[in-house]
């Protein structure tokens, strides 16, 4: 499930993705006219951070966190 705000039909603002199983957030990201702008992170299904990365304008600037190297 997903929770997101548009204004003139394009994602703006802060979008929430649910885990499937335990309704947990999955996904916290900020879009800016359909593209990713700001942090986007991954957690998993207990709540833990798995990734951040901080975009602008769409294109990734900077890992600041990554858990899933080397799995």
């Amino acid at each position: 499930m997903r929770e997101a705000s548009y204004q003139d039909g394009k994602l703006n603002g802060e979008s929430l993705t649910y885990h499937r199983r335990g309704g947990q957030v999955q996904y916290r990201e900020t879009f800016k006219d359909n593209r990713r702008d700001g942090k986007f992170t991954e957690f998993s299904p207990r709540g833990n951070v798995i990734k951040e990365i901080q975009y602008e304008n769409g294109r990734k600037v900077k890992v600041i966190k990554d858990n899933t190297m080397g799995q």
